[in-house]
Protein backbone atom coordinates (compact mmCIF):
# COMPACT_ATOMS: atom_id res chain seq x y z
CA UNK A 1 0.00 0.00 0.00
CA UNK A 2 0.99 3.91 -0.26
CA UNK A 3 3.02 5.59 2.34
CA UNK A 4 0.96 8.43 4.05
CA UNK A 5 4.38 10.70 3.05
CA UNK A 6 3.53 10.69 -0.47
CA UNK A 7 -0.22 11.55 -0.21
CA UNK A 8 1.40 14.32 2.14
CA UNK A 9 3.70 15.56 0.03
CA UNK A 10 0.73 15.87 -2.80
CA UNK A 11 -1.25 17.54 -0.01
CA UNK A 12 1.07 20.32 0.21
CA UNK A 13 2.11 21.00 -3.62
CA UNK A 14 -1.78 21.14 -4.63
CA UNK A 15 -5.08 22.31 -4.07
CA UNK A 16 -7.22 19.17 -4.26
CA UNK A 17 -11.19 19.58 -4.75
CA UNK A 18 -12.93 16.76 -1.97
CA UNK A 19 -13.24 14.43 -5.07
CA UNK A 20 -9.76 14.85 -6.16
CA UNK A 21 -8.26 13.82 -3.18
CA UNK A 22 -10.52 10.87 -2.73
CA UNK A 23 -8.31 9.35 -5.88
CA UNK A 24 -5.37 10.69 -4.58
CA UNK A 25 -4.25 6.85 -3.09
CA UNK A 26 -5.74 5.03 -6.45
CA UNK A 27 -3.38 7.75 -8.53
CA UNK A 28 -0.15 7.10 -6.80
CA UNK A 29 -0.80 2.86 -6.40
CA UNK A 30 -1.20 3.53 -10.29
CA UNK A 31 1.84 5.25 -10.51
CA UNK A 32 3.85 3.85 -7.77
CA UNK A 33 6.88 3.84 -9.83
CA UNK A 34 7.43 7.29 -9.23
CA UNK A 35 6.74 6.92 -5.71
CA UNK A 36 9.05 4.04 -4.90
CA UNK A 37 11.61 4.70 -2.36
CA UNK A 38 14.34 3.83 -5.26
CA UNK A 39 16.29 6.32 -7.06
CA UNK A 40 14.47 7.25 -10.40
CA UNK A 41 16.68 7.60 -13.18
CA UNK A 42 15.90 10.44 -16.45
CA UNK A 43 16.35 8.57 -19.60
CA UNK A 44 16.58 10.29 -23.17
CA UNK A 45 18.24 13.15 -21.71
CA UNK A 46 21.66 14.39 -21.75
CA UNK A 47 23.18 16.97 -19.78
CA UNK A 48 26.38 18.45 -20.57
CA UNK A 49 28.36 20.53 -18.42
CA UNK A 50 30.17 23.68 -20.19
CA UNK A 51 33.41 24.42 -18.76
CA UNK A 52 34.73 27.91 -19.80
CA UNK A 53 37.46 28.22 -22.41
CA UNK A 54 40.54 29.32 -20.08
CA UNK A 55 40.02 26.51 -17.60
CA UNK A 56 42.77 24.21 -16.87
CA UNK A 57 41.76 21.23 -15.62
CA UNK A 58 42.18 20.34 -12.05
CA UNK A 59 43.24 17.15 -10.12
CA UNK A 60 42.86 17.70 -6.56
CA UNK A 61 44.38 15.84 -3.77
CA UNK A 62 42.43 12.48 -2.43
CA UNK A 63 41.38 13.18 1.17
CA UNK A 64 42.33 9.92 3.12
CA UNK A 65 39.43 8.50 4.54
CA UNK A 66 39.31 7.59 8.57
CA UNK A 67 40.03 3.68 8.72
CA UNK A 68 36.78 3.64 10.77
CA UNK A 69 34.80 4.42 7.69
CA UNK A 70 36.49 3.04 5.03
CA UNK A 71 34.49 0.00 5.34
CA UNK A 72 31.67 1.83 4.93
CA UNK A 73 32.62 3.77 2.34
CA UNK A 74 33.88 1.02 -0.17
CA UNK A 75 30.49 -0.01 0.54
CA UNK A 76 28.72 2.71 0.00
CA UNK A 77 30.59 3.06 -3.23
CA UNK A 78 29.81 -0.88 -4.54
CA UNK A 79 26.12 -0.12 -3.80
CA UNK A 80 26.02 3.36 -5.90
CA UNK A 81 27.67 1.14 -8.63
CA UNK A 82 25.31 -1.36 -8.77
CA UNK A 83 22.06 1.40 -8.98
CA UNK A 84 23.87 2.99 -11.92
CA UNK A 85 23.98 6.53 -9.57
CA UNK A 86 28.09 6.73 -10.61
CA UNK A 87 30.45 4.36 -12.97
CA UNK A 88 33.86 3.56 -12.82
CA UNK A 89 35.85 5.68 -14.98
CA UNK A 90 39.47 4.99 -16.55
CA UNK A 91 41.16 8.12 -15.99
CA UNK A 92 39.92 11.72 -16.02
CA UNK A 93 41.53 15.60 -16.26
CA UNK A 94 39.44 16.66 -13.55
CA UNK A 95 39.04 15.28 -10.11
CA UNK A 96 37.61 16.08 -7.36
CA UNK A 97 37.58 14.18 -3.65
CA UNK A 98 35.11 12.67 -1.96
CA UNK A 99 33.87 13.88 2.05
CA UNK A 100 32.14 11.51 3.89
CA UNK A 101 29.30 12.49 6.36
CA UNK A 102 27.83 10.29 9.10
CA UNK A 103 24.07 11.07 9.08
CA UNK A 104 22.01 11.01 12.29
CA UNK A 105 20.85 7.63 11.05
CA UNK A 106 24.51 5.89 11.20
CA UNK A 107 24.71 5.50 7.45
CA UNK A 108 27.02 8.11 5.40
CA UNK A 109 26.72 10.35 2.57
CA UNK A 110 29.21 10.92 0.27
CA UNK A 111 29.83 14.37 -1.12
CA UNK A 112 31.97 15.88 -3.91
CA UNK A 113 33.95 18.35 -3.00
CA UNK A 114 33.08 20.44 -6.28
CA UNK A 115 34.68 24.12 -5.75
CA UNK A 116 37.25 23.68 -7.97
CA UNK A 117 35.37 22.88 -11.01
CA UNK A 118 32.16 24.99 -9.98
CA UNK A 119 35.33 27.82 -11.00
CA UNK A 120 35.11 27.17 -14.18
CA UNK A 121 31.56 25.62 -15.38
CA UNK A 122 29.56 28.56 -17.26
CA UNK A 123 26.42 29.01 -15.51
CA UNK A 124 23.55 27.15 -16.95
CA UNK A 125 20.67 30.27 -16.45
CA UNK A 126 17.48 27.84 -17.69
CA UNK A 127 14.23 28.29 -15.33
CA UNK A 128 13.08 24.89 -13.09
CA UNK A 129 9.19 25.21 -12.87
CA UNK A 130 7.67 25.05 -9.11
CA UNK A 131 4.78 22.38 -9.28
CA UNK A 132 2.93 25.33 -9.10
CA UNK A 133 3.26 27.12 -11.99
CA UNK A 134 3.10 24.49 -14.47
CA UNK A 135 1.18 27.10 -16.79
CA UNK A 136 4.20 29.58 -17.09
CA UNK A 137 6.01 30.34 -20.60
CA UNK A 138 9.25 29.01 -19.66
CA UNK A 139 7.36 25.62 -19.20
CA UNK A 140 6.77 25.80 -22.69
CA UNK A 141 10.11 26.69 -23.87
CA UNK A 142 12.09 23.56 -22.47
CA UNK A 143 12.15 23.88 -18.92
CA UNK A 144 12.32 21.20 -16.44
CA UNK A 145 9.60 20.72 -14.27
CA UNK A 146 9.98 19.15 -10.94
CA UNK A 147 6.79 16.97 -10.41
CA UNK A 148 7.21 15.74 -6.32
CA UNK A 149 9.56 15.40 -3.61
CA UNK A 150 9.36 12.55 -1.25
CA UNK A 151 9.76 13.11 2.38
CA UNK A 152 13.70 11.16 1.29
CA UNK A 153 14.17 14.17 -0.67
CA UNK A 154 13.95 12.20 -4.03
CA UNK A 155 12.88 14.14 -6.91
CA UNK A 156 10.90 13.33 -10.26
CA UNK A 157 11.65 15.71 -13.29
CA UNK A 158 11.06 16.03 -16.61
CA UNK A 159 13.09 17.62 -18.92
CA UNK A 160 12.41 18.50 -23.05
CA UNK A 161 14.89 20.73 -24.41
CA UNK A 162 13.93 23.14 -26.94
CA UNK A 163 17.57 24.16 -27.67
Amino acid sequence: MIKDEYVNALHEVSELTVQKEELLPDFVNEYKEVFSEKLGCLKKYTHSIRIKECSIPVAAKVRPVPISLKDDVEGEIKRLCEEGIIELVESSEWISPIVVARKLSGEIRLCIDLRNLNRCVVSDHSFIARAQEPHRKEHALGACVLHHTTARGNACASCESSY
